[in-house]
């Protein structure tokens, strides 16, 4: 992995950090110890940003939070990137036809970051929040993956501690994913063993015990957990997410929709339903972004 200069990358910690927690203000110690960060280091930067107006400080507290400079940066990516609003309107309508929580994500070589979410906060809000940050894991971003160039999805796959059979079983799956056009993930074990250290992660990006506990979970997920490639008519299942993607002019995956709080025992049929809304959902919102899916589909 490229690495980073410190101090570019204390900048970008501590504004990830503070939009994932923009109703609240820390201290410069709080902020510190959460980034894992030597506090006379993060000093600099966070004068840096005050001066700039991206982070505010309470003139009496001595409290860090967001500042009214990121109004503008986010309205002018809001303008470049007009799929956000899309997304974000779309999000809004499937969250109230379907009863659940839906989010808009965006892939980055960090993780997944939620930048829109609609729909009343459920059990899973620790997942589609906006602003929140999660790990590269297999279950999360799979639509993205599917369609992405096969040296770089092959890279990301090596990069999983899953052994062969697993991985043989993602493989297979980002196959079913291109066919259908949504992907389908079930709760399971791993998945719930997952909640806890994410919400730690939230509070503090660098907890290693945290860390070593989405370390080890991620080895233990099962094949459903991963994807579930068959739906059989007349059963029930319990459902973590359903994700479709939207593509952009270079029929690139620009962002994912996801379902989330979904009813904890849901029906093939329904299932299959929900999927193939979001699916269309989706294709509406890439065709009007001048989108569409790659021309060659990756290898399997």
């Amino acid at each position: 992995m490229e690495q980073l200069a410190p101090a570019a990358l204390r900048v970008v910690q501590t504004l990830d950090y503070l939009a994932a927690h923009p109703s609240e203000t820390f201290t410069l110690s709080e902020l510190a110890r959460r980034l894992g960060v030597n506090a006379s280091s993060l000093l600099r930067v966070l004068r840096a940003l005050v001066h700039g107006g991206y982070v505010e400080r309470h003139p009496n507290h001595g409290t860090y939070a967001l500042g009214l400079g990121l109004v503008a940066i986010g309205q002018s990516a809001i303008m470049r990137h007009s799929v956000v609003g899309r997304a974000h309107r779309a999000s809004d309508a499937l969250a109230e036809e379907l009863g659940v929580q839906c989010s808009a994500v965006a892939i980055s070589e960090e993780g997944i970051l939620v930048i829109a979410a609609s729909g009343a906060l459920g059990s899973d809000h620790h997942l589609s929040q906006v602003g929140i940050r999660s790990p590269h894991l297999p279950c999360f971003g799979p639509t993205h993956w599917a369609f992405a160039p096969e040296e770089r999805r092959e890279q990301w796959l090596e990069s999983l501690d899953l052994g062969p059979r697993k991985l043989a079983f993602l493989r297979s799956g980002f196959v079913v994913i291109r066919e259908r056009g949504y992907s389908v993930v079930l709760r399971g074990r791993a998945m719930a063993r997952l909640r806890e250290p994410i919400l730690r992660l939230r509070e503090n990006p660098f907890d290693p015990e945290a860390r070593a506990v989405v370390s080890r979970a991620t080895r233990s997920f099962s094949e459903d957990e991963l994807q579930l490639l068959e739906l059989h008519t007349g059963r029930d299942y319990s459902v973590h997410h359903i994700a479709a993607p939207i593509f952009d002019a270079h029929g690139r995956v620009t962002l994912e929709l996801v379902l989330t709080d979904l009813p904890r025992r849901l029906s093939a049929t329904r299932i299959e339903a929900m999927a193939r809304r979001l699916r269309t959902v989706c294709g509406e919102v890439t065709r009007a972004v001048s989108g569409h899916p790659p021309s060659r589909m990756p290898a399997g």
